[in-house]
């Protein structure tokens, strides 16, 4: 499911294109960026933004020219505050809170995350053990129903 989740918050909240190895060589080869040939890798993917720079491993690897570990914002911390980054400048508002401090924040042992548009509307929660995967989950309904319209 985690793996699932990180791939939709990576297209539809980060507006990122999976890309494989392969791929990105012909694109840099196209653009004049890149001469050689490599045959090393076919099947890892790497996350690329809109103007095509790489931004992040798409999956583990022990590749050195790249970080071994993969963008996983539903199981990381770090990478769940780029998702809440990309989120603000979309102008939601974000608020976490854990039922064990604030009550009717979810089961015993959850987290809730919220996302609202700043200019006001629907509140979009999302409740799971951890705050990275509450907050990824919140971020994609936020962008699916306020951004996409779906």
């Amino acid at each position: 499911m985690s793996r699932d989740l990180d791939i939709k918050v990576a297209e539809k909240v980060m507006g990122w294109k999976r890309m494989s190895w392969k791929d990105y060589h012909d694109q840099e080869r196209a653009s004049g960026h890149f001469n050689g040939t490599d045959e090393r890798d076919d099947l890892t993917y790497s996350w690329h933004n809109a103007e095509g720079k790489m931004i992040a491993r798409a999956e583990d690897s022990d590749d050195y020219y790249q970080p071994s570990e993969a963008w996983s914002p539903s199981t990381s911390i770090e990478a769940a505050w780029d998702v809440v980054d990309a989120m603000r400048l979309k102008g939601f508002a974000f608020r976490v809170c854990s039922s064990e401090y604030e009550e009717g924040c979810g089961e015993a042992g959850e987290i809730c995350a919220d996302f609202s548009p700043m200019n006001g509307g629907h509140v979009f929660s999302a409740f799971a053990s951890t705050a990275p995967e509450a907050i990824c989950k919140a971020a994609s309904a936020a962008i699916l129903k306020v951004v996409e319209g779906t």
